[in-house]
């Protein structure tokens, strides 16, 4: 068992040198909260060597060393508050020190008291950092706040146990430096929380450094914005959930409209003044979860995660008016269009851009400060319905009119979603739709056979076999109740009206159509 006065000196000496170390590293960054942590360090080892100081020099130096010790747990508050950029408390820290100094002074002698009243004062302090780092747990990044809190937590149940071992044993609380097994846990533990405080706030620095520069790297230079690098990235994550989960993801691509005259008119420093007030008022406009950047000059690109067409739909006019409101020059209004276009379970990151980037090119075409989507629906009410027109008719009547009644049907589940329903209701006409959807493919089919086209049937076979499956996942998941209504909706008006009835079943008939004309 080691002796007291070698745990002290051991203390002493790993607090100094710790801090010193801290001390140089710091010295690059005079802002650093590493600054503090190197001063309250320096603190510690200077208390406890004033303890060592007091067997031969007198109890001035347990006053001393007292309040050293306060000064430091005081300074190591303020480094991890700094770090966390949280209300610093000075009336606290002051406080803790100065009645810990008066205290120690007043009573010297008695040992118990000491420990009782000081012990408490800093279960106290860190107490309330610890519902501090709780609060802002979230938002520290890496393994550090593992270690920072494991200590803080490692002290608190220190000094806990000094406050109750002194009330028990008030009689049996010697000199300071008496040795025994209790002194000697107390003050390895002392040892180990103090290793594990300071290389975890290090850590804390390190990883918060690295963080840093990973985002700077990520951030476009003039708006702040994510940048490609980062769209890019979360573009796939969400598509790969949309997959998984089944759940809903939008994009929005922004132009600011005219942007080319404001540059030649007022000069391109407004133009860049411009572009940041854009990005400001469509950031005003989003939620926490949506993810902006600046696809490249005047172009702003949104992935808008869980977003259904109505959502969607909604926000890109908030943008397009927010815009118009609060971004101004002398005599000139500031617009932006906006393609919108919603991911596809079997598109690509360049194929969801290829068809917003349509879409935004049709806003442009229609007169600009317009908002448009990649595929024909409109809006009745904010609510999403299929616009049958008499452009996707085919020659097969059969066909149309299968084609008409799915498209009746989704619109009608369109209403139905976006207004008071039961589940029940919902479920019962989902049955209506695949029972209806399964028909119609089955019908196809047997259309595509009967014209000789049997290696175009078994590629279409494919396609209406994966819609099918797709349908099938998607509605389990929400009988669980573990998908949004939204999901459901656009497979129903994306997946399976526009992209599969409105497009390949219209190119797939009319290339028959075509290739029977040339061998007629």
């Amino acid at each position: 068992m080691l002796d007291v006065t070698t745990m002290f000196w051991i203390v002493s000496v790993i607090s100094i040198t710790l801090g010193l170390c801290m001390l140089v590293a710091s010295s690059s960054e005079e802002t650093s909260s590493l600054r503090d942590f190197s001063f309250a360090n320096i603190c510690h080892g200077l208390g406890y060597f004033s303890f060592l100081m007091s067997k031969p020099y007198g109890s001035k130096f347990i006053w001393l060393g007292e309040t050293l010790i306060s000064i430091s747990i005081s300074t190591w508050m303020l480094g991890i508050l700094q770090f966390l950029n949280a209300r610093k408390y000075p009336a606290v820290r002051y406080l803790i020190v100065f009645a810990v100094s008066v205290v120690s002074f007043f009573f010297t002698e008695r040992r118990d008291v000491r420990i009782v009243f000081n012990s408490s004062c800093y279960v106290v302090v860190e107490l309330i950092l610890m519902i501090i780092i709780y609060a802002e747990w979230r938002k520290v990044y890496g393994l550090g706040k593992y270690l920072v809190a494991f200590s803080i937590a490692m002290n608190i149940s220190i000094l806990s146990y000094r406050i109750l071992f002194t009330l028990i044993n008030r009689k049996s609380v010697r000199f300071i430096n008496a040795t025994d097994i209790s002194q000697s846990i107390l003050y390895t533990s002392v040892l180990v929380s103090l290793t594990c405080l300071s290389i975890g706030f290090v850590l804390m620095l390190k990883e918060k450094t690295d963080w840093l520069n990973k985002e700077s790297i990520l951030r476009d230079g003039l708006t702040g914005l994510w940048n490609r690098r980062k769209l890019n990235e979360t573009a796939k994550h969400e598509m790969e959930r949309l997959r998984l989960y089944g759940t809903p993801v939008g994009l929005a691509i922004i132009d600011v409209d005219n942007f080319k005259s404001v540059n030649d008119i007022y000069g391109h420093n407004v133009g860049d003044q411009v572009l940041l007030d854009v990005s400001k008022a469509c950031l005003s406009q989003l939620r926490e979860t949506d993810l902006i950047g600046r696809w490249g000059g005047e172009e702003f690109l949104v992935i808008l995660p869980n977003t259904g067409l109505s959502m969607l739909n909604d926000i890109a006019h908030r943008l397009c008016q927010t815009v118009n409101h609060e971004v101004l020059l002398p005599q000139r209004a500031i617009s932006v269009s906006i393609g919108l276009a919603q991911c596809l379970s079997t598109d690509t990151w360049e194929s969801w851009i290829e068809r917003a980037d349509k879409a935004l090119y049709a806003a442009k075409h229609s007169g600009k400060n317009q908002v448009h989507f990649d595929v024909g629906i409109f809006f009745n009410k904010n609510v999403p319905l299929i616009n049958w027109s008499k452009e996707i008719f085919l020659s097969n009547n059969n066909i149309n009119n299968e084609h008409e009644r799915i498209i009746v049907l989704i619109n009608k589940w369109s209403l139905l979603s976006s207004g008071d329903y039961s589940k029940s209701e919902l479920l019962e006409l989902i049955e209506d739709i695949y029972n209806e959807m399964v028909n119609h493919f089955t019908n196809e089919e047997n259309e595509i056979s009967k014209e000789a086209f049997f290696t175009i049937r078994n590629e279409h076979s494919i396609k209406h076999r994966k819609l099918i499956d797709r349908m099938i996942y998607l509605v389990g998941l929400f009988e669980k109740g573990s998908l949004e209504i939204d999901a459901i909706t656009q497979f129903f008006i994306y997946e399976l009206c526009i992209e599969h009835i409105q497009s390949q079943d219209v190119k797939l008939f009319r290339e028959m159509v075509s290739s029977q004309n040339m061998h007629s």
